[in-house]
């Protein structure tokens, strides 16, 4: 625990959507020591363009103002994630208010779903935490500026396979609809779309894999340069961590400068659902189970050989994409699982996701 008038951390977790950053997320917050913060920018609201100049004076000053505010947020949304972890410092009547309060305010969304989210959270997690943690979706075009401007940030940049990513969200669009409704805007402002000449007209003719594979290069692209190992920041493949998630946690805790405690093993090890079906480790298109083989072979009986070639021809104008595919040209085979009686895909050998990686 920091001791009062210490600077916590400030660690970021930056991704696209359905890529396990929330329960990356969760594995960190189950740490006594870690204030963490869920999707501040959705409730506080986000003042940067989607790919900022770092250099620019005025988006430098908004990102300073959203971290800000960020940081110290005490609304629902962001601090009342489930389940709730208790803290260090935190005693057993401060943690059941705590609980109490969040649950009475998640019991308010069924009456009011916009007043419930304004409802502060009055109690803290922890008085002097050791790090602060940010999850978030929505920053990956955003990365550089934010390390501009907090220097000491030490971004977790996780990065799911291109094709279980599009895959997850194609399941959510069929399940939600409009829901989860493409955006893509800005995408002919991003570095990859500039470089490529991508137009207005070009994204209005891209089906849904096109749109959803270009969004994910262009952001994960921004946000690779911007956090490299080598820089304090950590680069994780969210296939490897759920193989083998007690080692991931254990790079991530010793990154941010964090003892090894029992909380985050048990939590991880109640997140596992080794060997149950999708139906029974998925009861919601967000949960927090996680099943290796569900979580990196699902895609593969879900999208078509043309699909998967569509998505790798795009993700590997990219470093980021090329991390995932072993070149274009080995991308394309059949990626149906062994049940289909056809032959799986090979992958790259996933890397100990070390400070260290290069790649």
């Amino acid at each position: 625990m920091s001791r009062p008038g210490q600077t916590p951390v400030l660690a970021m977790i930056f991704g696209s959507p359905r890529s396990g950053t929330t329960w990356l997320g969760k594995i960190l917050d189950a740490h006594p020591d870690v204030h963490y913060v869920h999707e501040p920018e959705i409730g506080r609201g986000c003042g940067l363009p989607q790919f900022p100049a770092a250099d620019d004076a005025e988006h430098r000053r908004i990102a300073e103002r959203d971290l800000a505010l960020w940081t110290a947020t005490r609304d629902l949304r962001s601090l009342g994630t489930r389940p709730v972890m208790r803290k260090r410092g935190e005693n057993a009547a401060a943690f059941g208010l705590r609980v109490a309060e969040i649950y009475a305010g998640k019991a308010l969304e069924r009456l009011s779903y916009p007043a419930s989210q304004r409802l502060p959270i009055l109690r803290g997690t922890g008085r002097h935490p050791r790090v602060r943690v940010i999850k978030t979706v929505n920053m990956l075009g955003r990365a550089p500026t934010l390390a501009a401007v907090a220097p000491s940030l030490r971004g977790l940049h996780l990065l799911r396979h291109p094709c279980g990513h599009i895959a997850s969200v194609l399941r959510g669009m069929a399940r939600y609809g409009e829901r989860d409704a493409l955006a893509n805007s800005a995408l002919v402002n991003s570095p990859l779309g500039r470089r490529a000449g991508l137009t207005p007209v070009d994204l209005k003719d891209f089906s849904a894999e096109e749109s959803l594979a270009w969004k994910w290069a262009a952001f994960n692209e921004v946000a690779w340069d911007a956090l490299p190992p080598d820089g304090g920041h950590l680069r994780l493949r969210y296939e490897q961590v759920v193989a083998d998630p007690l080692p991931a946690a254990r790079a991530v805790c010793d990154r941010l400068g964090l003892d090894w405690v029992d909380e985050v093993e048990r939590f991880i090890l109640r997140s596992r659902s080794d060997g149950a079906s999708a139906a029974q480790i998925q009861p919601s298109h967000y949960s927090l189970k996680r099943d290796p083989e569900t979580a990196t072979n699902r895609w593969r009986s879900e999208l078509s050989d043309a699909q998967v070639k569509t998505i790798a021809d795009i993700c590997c104008k990219t470093e980021a994409g090329r991390w995932f595919f072993d070149g274009v040209a080995q991308a394309a085979p059949s990626t149906a699982v062994a049940a289909r009686g056809r032959t799986t895909a090979r992958q790259p050998t996933p890397p100990t996701p070390t400070a260290g990686d290069p790649r």
